[in-house]
């Protein structure tokens, strides 16, 4: 990295690999531009090297990492001379794009790239994948590059960075909830996500024999959690009866659930009243803050349409 520059010519370089090419739809929509508009090619420079941004190309400030480290991923590929590409590894991705996405945007981000899913706005749906991140790592990272710039960002969004996230819909729930309010959330505590509860042999019977049950967003600590409940748009029987199998188990566990429907999530007004009884639920004194309702509003805007963060 101590001879990085950023170029017109590397990023023309960057533009005809052919991955680079096969992701263009993808990242198109993310971006939102035009097929008339080139993408910009965002490229890391080593300090001290000219950082003007140029025809197509967006430079990026190296951090500085306190102890030694390899933040970056060497992919193969026939860039000018046969050179291989080396791109950042999902956390210093985040740590980057922090000083331009801000507190709430970074959180978004930082949910999607922690989750086991894609969504693909250029097909219109979401695809299964692994996580490329946890919340954990993250916070490592932040540690290892105390004078990075973004670096207050990121730590803020990390109180709304939850691991293992199966939907938008988990994801927009988690930042809408756990953000602080002067960043458009509810200042309420990050849930787990996708929480696994073993269930005893004496209550598999009653919930058609399963051996365990994963609520969507669970506070421990207080024995409640938050079910999305989505069987409006089950197309199946079946579907409909595991989820009450599950709000059954979680009785008979004394875990307290409470069912949100897309009707609540929706309804501001409703979505307020739904916070303010989980608030109960944990033991908390809690009202929103009319300091920030355009805050809220934005940020339901973003969390509750596609999901573009990147």
């Amino acid at each position: 990295m101590g001879e990085a520059t950023c170029t017109a010519r590397q990023a023309d370089a960057v533009r005809d690999l052919p991955w680079y090419s096969e992701m263009g739809p993808f990242a198109r929509s993310l971006a939102g531009l035009p097929d008339t508009q080139r993408l910009p090619v965002h490229l890391m420079v080593a300090p001290g090297h000219d950082r003007c941004r140029r025809d197509g190309a967006v430079p990026h400030r190296t951090p500085a990492f306190e102890t030694p480290m390899s933040p970056l991923l060497r992919v193969e590929g026939p860039l000018a001379g046969g050179d291989p590409v080396h791109v950042p590894a999902p956390g210093l991705y985040l740590l980057l794009r922090a000083a331009m996405l801000g507190v709430a945007g970074t959180a978004a981000l930082g949910c999607t790239v922690a989750a086991s899913y894609l969504c693909d706005p250029a097909i219109g749906r979401c695809l299964p994948r692994d996580p490329l991140i946890t919340a954990g790592a993250v916070e490592e990272l932040c540690r290892k590059a105390p004078a990075a710039k973004g670096r207050a960002v990121l730590e803020e969004a990390l109180g709304a960075i939850a691991d293992r996230s199966r939907s938008p819909m988990e994801t927009a729930l988690t930042v809408m909830l756990a953000l602080k309010p002067a960043h458009g959330g509810m200042g309420l505590p990050k849930p787990e996500l996708n929480a696994k509860i073993e269930l005893p042999s004496e209550l598999r019977q009653a919930v058609g024999g399963q051996r365990s049950m994963l609520v969507d967003l669970y506070w421990p600590d207080a024995g409640a959690g938050v079910e999305y409940d989505s069987t409006e748009f089950h197309d199946n029987r079946e579907q409909a009866i595991k989820d009450r199998q599950r709000q059954l188990a979680s009785d008979l566990l004394g875990i307290d659930v409470g069912p949100w429907t897309s009707a609540v999530v929706h309804d501001e007004r409703l979505f307020s009243m739904a916070c303010a009884r989980l608030a109960e639920r944990l033991g908390l004194s809690w009202h929103p803050d009319d300091r920030f309702t355009w805050q809220r509003r934005c940020l339901r805007a973003v969390m509750l349409g596609p999901h573009r963060f990147w």
